[in-house]
């Protein structure tokens, strides 16, 4: 593709890895503009305050991971509050947006039907890759909140999507006891084939829960009062899953037990690579529609 048909790319909002999205961009020959960093402690090249004027000279919209939060465009650098559906969807029309959640806001922004949707967020590319710096992250919440090594440690995860099996080997390498929980009888074979304890994620409770960490990746509830109620005291629970989650964090602290919501951990642990997948992700999808 020759540098100079390599369509413009508007970036709206976003967290760090976001700046590095548009600093890799750039690398590659794309013209970037990105709004919304007002408070970023580095001066960027890229950057323009102007929404509006960001959408209007850009050819293609590219949207953070979560791309809202409670109605206001997911800015963490912005000076300002951004609303989505006065701010920035008036401004849409035409245009060709990639952004992750696609389903989640034309169901929240019908209006956004007059754009072109592209869902990074749902490629299997950057799923599987963006496990990788989820996985370490949570090793590393993991660390920070409990007093013993992860060595020794009796681990469940609880889920075996794209992030149980990358984090459950590393808890293997880390010489951890590890049970993953799964529903699929293909998954419950994988568990098992690569030397680790399988659990049935719907019959865990009948299941001895004597664990001294639970990380959850399963977004719909599990770990509830009843569930909880029967963990020991000391376990610490690590929920990746989206929200609302997959632990009754009320209930958790009724009960004495130790629970966090880790969100957004590629974001805030390994920016800079999870701002490469995004770029790559979306490269690789402008050169599938010869963007």
């Amino acid at each position: 593709m020759n540098i100079d048909s390599k369509p413009s790319i508007g970036i709206l909002g976003g967290d760090k890895r976001l700046v590095y999205t548009g600093k890799y961009l750039e690398k590659e020959g794309y013209k970037v503009l990105a709004s919304g960093f007002e408070k970023y402690p580095e001066q960027l090249s890229f950057f323009l305050s102007d929404f509006q004027k960001n959408i209007e000279e850009s050819e293609i919209v590219l949207f953070p991971v979560p791309p809202i939060k409670e109605g206001n465009l997911n800015c963490v650098y912005s000076e300002k509050t951004v609303d989505f559906g006065k701010d920035i969807l008036p401004f849409l029309k035409g245009k060709k947006v990639f952004t992750p959640m696609k389903e989640k806001l034309l169901a929240l922004y019908p209006k956004l039907s007059e754009c072109s949707l592209f869902d990074y967020g749902e490629r299997e590319d950057f799923a599987v890759r963006n496990a990788m710096p989820t996985a370490e992250g949570a090793l590393y919440v993991a660390m920070g909140n409990t007093e013993k090594t992860i060595c020794s440690s009796r681990c469940l995860v609880c889920g075996c999507g794209r992030i149980g099996r990358v984090l459950a080997p590393m808890l293997k390498r880390l010489w951890a006891s590890v049970w993953v929980s799964a529903r699929k009888p293909e998954d419950i074979g994988w568990i098992e084939a690569n030397g680790m304890n399988s659990l049935r994620t719907d019959g865990l409770e009948i299941c001895q829960l004597d664990f001294d960490i639970i990380f959850n990746t399963v977004p719909h509830m599990v770990f509830d009062r009843k569930l909880l109620s029967r963990l020991n005291k000391e376990t610490l629970i690590i929920d990746l899953a989206s929200v609302p989650g997959g632990v009754d964090f009320q209930a958790a602290e009724e009960l004495g037990i130790k629970t966090i919501h880790a969100l957004s951990l590629p974001g805030k642990m390994s920016p800079d690579t999870a701002g490469k997948i995004i770029k790559d992700t979306v490269v690789n999808m402008l050169r599938e529609a010869e963007m």
